[in-house]
């Protein structure tokens, strides 16, 4: 039942946090704030976040099947992680230049 509620509501979730994260980018950008870079990674982060959200779903409806280390779930947790630390320190380094 959970399982389902996530997969309907997923997509509504994830729309309206990352027009939330945008709309702020857009604020700092045009205020000249330098915490607009925040509100990138929390659009690389929401948007990965999506993916995982749906595999848990999937897995919840399906309790029995087992989770392996090539399963969807475990990869996009795994790229997402990587993403979001590389455009963190990509990021810190463009903050870095222009301040």
């Amino acid at each position: 039942m959970v399982g389902n509620f996530l997969l309907k509501a997923v997509d509504l979730i994830v729309f309206g946090a990352m027009v939330a994260l945008l709309g702020g980018f857009v604020s700092h950008f045009i205020q000249g704030d330098p915490r607009r870079w925040r509100n990138i990674v929390g659009l690389i982060v929401t948007f990965w976040l999506r993916f995982i959200a749906i595999e848990s779903a999937k897995v919840l409806n399906e309790p029995g099947k087992p989770l392996t280390l090539t399963s969807p779930l475990v990869l996009m947790t795994i790229w997402g992680f990587i993403t979001t630390i590389t455009s963190v320190i990509i990021l810190y380094g463009v903050h870095k230049k222009f301040m």
